[in-house]
């Protein structure tokens, strides 16, 4: 009771009328709910829960399905229960409220007779002016530790006078929450608008696209799922685009755990299902930014256990999936429609690439801005047949940054940008194989982020003939920790001096590891990693030894690139399970 305290402490104090009332604790409901679910295991707790989403919304219900058929078929016992109720509903006994009185007078006199009533059962309380805030001492335990004490005045009636003005304190994860949403409310405007106001660029038919691996029921403008398992069921590609994208889903018909949209293994965007239908809208920008909407509120995506699934960015070639989980028998999807800018949506007129270069950069954006610059100075090659794939986790490092300013100053090399959640930091060989569908060239390069290419490399890899498969630099050069300084601050152009760097000072490694090239430049043709997948650890140490014999064991030996070697930038040793420096 605030009587207890001194009155300077009544904005820490919290009763019954607060604690329900202020946005720092509970609804009432979901409290007592919460109570009520603490004892069950959590099999219980998940059904529950179910049982309470799809409360009064199913067209269908149990105990109709079982009791109705079983009186409407005996009539004998129908027309005697149905009299009995035409007959009853109108008793006393059978309601829980009662008539007003029928004039005002009346009506004041019995709301006296009822505050009187209350104020008895208030004891000594019934006077101050705190009873309308405050418990009164309901609480055993006070009552027998303190003495009330309560205190005339004019009646306070609103139960957050004391804490309208106090400060509020939020914990770090409220905070990055917080944060996460203040970035959302843009792109919430952006979507809503696209949906409302811009013609759609495509609308999905249910013939169009069907469940992966699964009997596909079509309906009359819409697609039933069927499934009596927990997991994940994903449909077909709906489309192969770039952003800016914007996709609307209805979920309806039934129920599932999870709903929203696949961009293959390592990318779910999918939310909680807690009505018995939901239109989702996933607005992604040019930058591969996005939101999820659920029922025009921006819903965070669902994090899974021991899984990171949620990538600050998406990638900038989509194919995006259905993706549903969990689903209780069946449902429905329908309603599919695909938005994009009409300067984007006109079609794809660039000229296909040549070259797909392949970078992992995890803390290396530093060495990366001088390897990107040995392509862009090329020699002797058209430069619009040249594509760049990064693998990378956003806000790791500077590599967005140093994207941003390539693609500025170099609109001609296109920049596709492969982003992952950052358990995968360590995990390059995942990073590349989840990658490689973003390469649309024949030729893939994989290269590492500190390495810095001959000015003729691209030319000479030009006049490699069909019928080989697998190619490789001519060695390389490790150059010393001064000559990566300068080059790093721009003091040394590669692309000028490399012979004069190749006679300086360094080691050169031309056949090392007993001949098979390894990773910091591999050129495949694309149709070998159809074959033959990176060893995926959570680690690189072997990985593109490993990938190397498997190409020259399947293929036969590479194809050197004599007179071309390569420049390897220094970064203080071998980083094989992830550099804790960024460089």
């Amino acid at each position: 009771p605030f009587c207890v305290l001194e009155p300077s402490c009544s904005n820490s104090i919290v009763n019954s009328y607060q604690f329900y009332t202020d946005s720092d604790f509970y609804t009432q409901s979901a409290f007592e709910f919460a109570q009520m679910l603490w004892n069950f295991r959590t099999y219980k707790i998940r059904k529950i829960l179910e049982m309470k989403l799809r409360e009064k919304i199913s067209f269908h219900s149990g105990i109709d399905n079982m009791v109705l058929p079983w009186i409407l078929n005996h009539p004998g016992l129908y027309i005697p229960l149905w009299a009995w109720h035409k007959l009853t509903r109108h008793l006393k006994w059978r309601r829980n409220y009662e008539t007003l009185p029928e004039n005002t007078s009346q009506i004041e006199q019995r709301i006296i007779q009822e505050q009187k009533k209350r104020e008895k059962n208030w004891g000594i309380c019934s006077n101050c002016f705190l009873r309308y805030i405050c418990d009164k001492g309901d609480n055993p335990f006070l009552v027998s530790q303190f003495k009330l004490n309560p205190s005339s005045g004019n009646p306070i009636r609103n139960p957050l006078y004391f804490r309208s003005y106090i400060p509020r304190y939020s914990v770090r994860v409220d905070e990055e929450k917080r944060s996460k949403f203040s970035k959302l409310e843009q792109l919430y405007e952006e979507g809503i608008q696209t949906t409302l106001h811009h013609r759609p660029w495509k609308e999905i038919a249910p013939e169009d696209y069907k469940i992966e691996n699964r009997m596909t029921h079509y309906m009359p403008g819409a697609v039933r799922w069927f499934a009596f398992n927990c997991g994940e069921l994903q449909s077909t590609p709906l489309c192969k685009t770039e952003p800016p994208l914007t996709i609307s889903v209805t979920f309806g018909g039934g129920f599932a755990e999870q709903i929203g949209f696949s961009f293959g293994a390592h990318i779910k965007i999918v939310c909680p299902m807690i009505a018995q239908s939901h239109k989702l809208i996933l607005h992604i920008n040019e930058k591969g930014h996005y939101v999820l909407i659920r029922d025009k509120e921006i819903i965070y995506p669902t994090e899974f256990f021991n899984a990171s699934l949620v990538p600050p960015r998406l990638p900038q070639k989509l194919e995006p999936r259905i993706s549903v989980w969990n689903i209780d028998g069946e449902i429905v999807t329908q309603g599919i429609t695909l938005w994009k800018p009409e300067k984007v949506s006109e079609g794809d007129k660039t000229i296909k690439p040549k070259f797909s270069f392949l970078y992992v950069c995890s803390r290396y954006s530093n060495r990366l801005r001088a390897s990107l610059l040995s392509i862009a100075h090329q020699r002797q090659f058209d430069l619009n047949q040249v594509e760049i794939v990064v693998a990378y986790v956003p806000d790791l490092d500077a590599t967005d940054d140093v994207l941003d300013c390539f693609e500025s100053a170099f609109p001609n090399i296109k920049i596709i940008r492969s982003p992952f959640s950052q358990s995968y930091w360590k995990s390059k060989g995942f990073l590349i194989n989840a990658s490689l569908p973003l390469c649309s060239a024949d030729w893939v390069i994989l290269i590492d982020a500190d390495i810095v290419l001959h000015p003729n490399f691209l030319s000479t890899m030009d006049k490699i003939g069909p019928d080989i498969p697998f190619v490789a630099p001519d060695g390389r050069k490790m150059l010393t920790p001064e000559t990566t300084s300068q080059i790093l601050l721009g003091l040394i152009r590669p692309w000028e001096q490399y012979d004069t760097l190749m006679e300086g000072p360094g080691e050169w490694r031309r056949r090392e590891a007993d001949g098979i090239p390894i990773g910091y430049c591999q050129c495949c043709r694309k149709e070998v990693f159809q074959k033959i997948k990176y060893p995926d650890f959570n680690h690189f140490e072997g990985a593109d030894w490993f990938f190397g014999r498997s190409v020259v064991q399947t293929f036969g030996p590479e194809h050197r690139l004599t007179g071309i070697p390569l420049l390897h930038l220094d970064h203080g040793g071998s980083q094989w399970y992830g550099s804790q420096k960024h460089r």
